[in-house]
Order: C-alpha cells, then structure tokens, then sequence
C-alpha cells in the first residue's frame, strides 16, 4: 500500500507512533455515581460527539487514560471514538492511544474516525464483536510530515464544523416540520381549519342526529351478538361499554357551536387483540396473520414482515380486522402511546395481537380517517399521556383509558372536509420530509467522503520543502530503542546493587 501514498508519506504501524493502553474493568463495588475516584468510561454507550458523558465514577481504577486519549470503542460495537475529558478509568470496553513525539493527536483522532466502518467489520466473538490489542498494535496508519498533519486537521476542523453547522439546521426544520403537522392537526380538531367552509356551509347535518344514530347501530350491535350467542350456545355477552360522564371544559376547551364532545367508547367498539402463548393443544384453531406492535406506526402500517398466530377458530370473526377499523397501540414511549392509524384491508384475514386495539365506529355518518386524526391531537396526545400507566421502561393504556378519550365531532360534511384538507397539507409535509431525508443522507456522507479525502492525501496541497515523514519515523523509532535501553540499564543497575 505505500507505493499509493503521496509523496513524503509512510505507513508505520500504529505503536511505532503512539502508546496503546488497553481498559482494563475494576471490581463493579468501586463503582459510583456521587463523584467518588476517577471518571469512569466503559464503552460506546457514554459517547458523544468529541467527549463522552460522565455517568460513573470508580475508586480504585485498574487502568487509567490521560486528558484527550483517543478512546477507541474495542467492543459491542468496534470503531467509534471520544477524546477523554480528564484523568479517567477506563473498562475493558475501550482502549486508550496517545500520539508519541511530535505526532499530531487530533490527526490521529481523525483518521481512526475515518475507518470507524471498516474496523466495526473487523470485530471477531461469538457474543459479541470485539477486536484485541495485537490488532490494534498491528493497525498500519497512513503518516505525512508533521507541518500537513497540522495543515489535515485544521482543515478538518473548519469543514466538518461546517458539516456538523449543516446537521443542525438540517435538524431544525425536521423540527419545524413535526411543529407544523401538529399545528395542522390541533386546527383540524378545534375548527380553526374549516372556519371558511362553515362560512361557506351553514346548512349541514346536525351531529345530534349522527350521535342519535349511534345509539340505535351500537343497540341493534349488541343484540345481533346476544343473538349469535344463543345460536352457538354461548353466555349472553356483557353490555359494549358506554361512558355518559361530562368531559371537563378543559379538555377539548374551543369548539364550534355545531359539533359535540364525545368519547371514543360512545362511537365505537373498542376490541383487544389475541394473545400469543395461548394452549390450545387439541381443539380446532387455524393459523391467521396477524398485527404486532412492530407493524402499527404513527400514521402508517410497516408490513415488510407480517408474521402468523395460531388461535381458535371460533375466535376469528372476533379478532378479524375489518376495512376502516382504527388501530391502536397499547405501549412504548409515553409521548407515543395510542399511535395508530386506519386498516384498509391491507392483508387479507389478518386479526391484531393483544398490544394493539381496534376501534370500529357504530355509524358510517362517523368516519375513521376523522377519529384517527383526532386522536393524533396535542389535546389527545395529553390525554394520553396524562392517564398511562408507566414502569421502568414502558408507558401503557388500557382499553378503558382509550375509550374515554374525548373527541371533537363535528358534521359528516365537516369531517370529510377536514380529511380532505389534513391529507393535502401532510402531503405536503411527506414531500418536505422526503427532500429532507435525501439531504440528511448526502451530508452523512460528506463527512466520510471528507475524511477519506483527507487520508488520500486530496485535502490539503503537499509542501514539498516539508521534512518526509519517514525521517520523522527513524527518530520516534531511535528515541524508543534509546528509552527501552535506559529502561533495561536502569533494570540491571537496580538488580547489581
């Protein structure tokens, strides 16, 4: 390889050039977190854009890094890196470099930044992924002289700032772009996005009527399964649930004067899904597809993998999922919960697992691709987020929590107005995004574009009056011969006397 170097370049191994300290994990009863001992870092865990983020500290540190080591990630995951802030423990997880002589530090930051793909490629273990220290040792690094290792850094500096500068703003406007998707929807949901048309359209449906049709579809619903109960021989079924109680002024505070407040469990019947692990050895069951967690996503289904569920046969028209069904989730982050969107028959004979709940409306006056934004509001969002239950990791409602969610209903003319409008105005934010993706993607390879021009030897011009860098190797490989003698001196002086 060193005949494709430039001029004045070599190619040393990287312990001629640096000194390479492998982590080594102190017993887990020096850890602490009250500041106790020396910083401690494990691995990629704690890694951040240049240094890592103090969570521990250990009292008695079997290794120890220097203030602005490289810290190499050497396992679960190999390749990234942080500069460490200070005096440090280091686990076994990481392993910390320090340019010797006149090498530049920061140089070398950056060229082990540049290969960070290829040595996650390099890792070996069955558990997990991990390269040794002979690797490291072994790891050849491209050397120029030492004024343009100061030239490639600097230069590096300033343009991946730049880079970093681009993200941020790349970063903001997909903020501003979720802001504007929840602005659309808290003005579906309040009226404010269809005060026009109401000016326009005074004489419509009275949502009195559509609630008054509720009632009947929910009762003729009700007694259609009393009446296949009895057919198949079953207990009569419980009530389908209603809730009469007032919604709070607070919740759904500003609405026009021609809709109403209602909770999702007086619209519509709300239905667990199956649940997996279920014994059924000897009795007569069918295997279905089925929804996960995984498949329902905010606004949209992911169905690259659908898998299948073994369940009674005499549960399949209960759990079958049915065109217009709005869907639910049961858990996640407590800013996420109740997600969903509307099933369009998207796979045929599919029903839902037991973390996902569908709501079918009693009334087409009612419609679902309305209900489905509506419970995407900020008001709903809230909602939600203030009645989960929470453990360590995972907020959760049940079906009582999702059934008293209040609405905002207005007219069947009204709703599908609003649809119609939410749908051109999230149109418009899809094809935002899709730039926005597409841009995103171009700047994250800059950086990697940037850092492999770099070590070509392509980022900044050659000074040909520059000292080679393979003089500058002979005198760190002369100086360390010079120390290991002295060092072995001094170990046979000590030993005579």
């Amino acid at each position: 390889m060193n005949d494709k170097l430039p001029k004045g370049w070599t190619f040393p191994e990287l312990h001629e050039i640096a000194s390479i300290n492998m982590g080594q994990s102190p017993k887990s009863s020096t850890y602490n977190e009250i500041g106790d001992g020396l910083p401690f870092f494990q691995g990629k865990a704690e890694f951040g854009k240049i240094y890592p983020t103090l969570k521990k500290f250990c009292t008695e540190p079997k290794k120890v890094a220097e203030k602005d080591d490289i810290l190499l990630s050497i396992r679960a995951p190999v390749g990234p890196t942080n500069l460490c802030p200070s005096k440090a423990c280091i686990g076994r997880g990481l392993s910390a470099i320090r340019a010797v002589g006149p090498v530049i530090q920061k140089f070398l930051l950056y060229y082990f930044r540049s290969i960070e793909e290829w040595l996650s490629q390099q890792g070996t273990g069955t558990t997990f992924r991990a390269i040794s220290g002979n690797f490291i040792k072994e790891l050849n690094v491209p050397l120029p002289p030492i004024p343009e290792q100061k030239r490639i850094a600097a230069k590096l500096d300033s343009l991946l700032a730049k880079v970093d500068a681009c993200k941020a703003r790349l970063d903001k406007v997909s903020e501003i772009i979720k802001r504007f998707r929840q602005s659309v929807l808290a003005a579906a949901t309040s009226g404010k996005l269809t005060e026009d048309w109401r000016e326009e359209n005074p004489n419509v449906d009275d949502v009195n009527e559509i609630l008054r049709k509720t009632q009947i579809y929910r009762e003729r619903k009700y007694n259609e399964a009393i009446t296949k109960a009895k057919s198949q021989g079953n207990k009569k079924p419980r009530p389908f649930k209603v809730n009469h109680n007032e919604i709070p002024t607070e919740e759904l505070a500003y609405i026009p004067e021609t809709w109403k407040k209602e909770r999702l469990v007086n619209i519509s019947h709300i239905q667990g899904g199956v649940t997996k692990g279920r014994k059924l050895k000897g009795r007569d069951t069918v295997y279905l597809p089925y929804l996960r967690v995984a498949n329902v996503q905010d606004g949209f289904l992911c169905l690259d993998e659908i898998k299948e569920i073994e369940l009674l046969v005499e549960d399949e028209d209960k759990y079958r999922l049915k065109f217009g069904d709005i869907l639910f989730t049961e858990g996640g982050d407590r800013d996420k919960l109740g997600r969903g969107t509307v099933w369009r028959d998207e796979v045929k004979n599919c029903i839902h697992q037991n973390h996902i709940f569908r709501a079918r409306l009693y009334c087409s006056d009612i419609l679902p691709e309305y209900i489905s934004i509506a419970t995407k509001s900020d008001a709903a969002r809230k909602y939600f987020f203030d009645n989960a239950s929470q453990t360590v990791n995972l907020a959760s409602i049940n079906m009582t929590t999702l059934g008293d969610v209040p609405v905002a209903l207005p007219p069947k003319q009204e709703q599908v107005e609003i649809v119609r409008r939410v749908e051109a105005l999230f149109s418009i934010a899809d094809q935002l995004q899709e730039k926005l993706n597409a841009a995103k993607s171009r700047v994250d390879k800059l950086t990697a574009s940037i850092l492999a021009k770099a070590f070509r030897g392509e980022l900044v011009p050659h000074d040909p009056n520059d000292e080679p860098a393979e003089l500058l190797l002979q005198r760190i490989r002369a100086e360390q011969e010079a120390s290991k003698a002295k060092t072995k001196k001094g170990r046979l002086t000590k030993k005579k006397s």
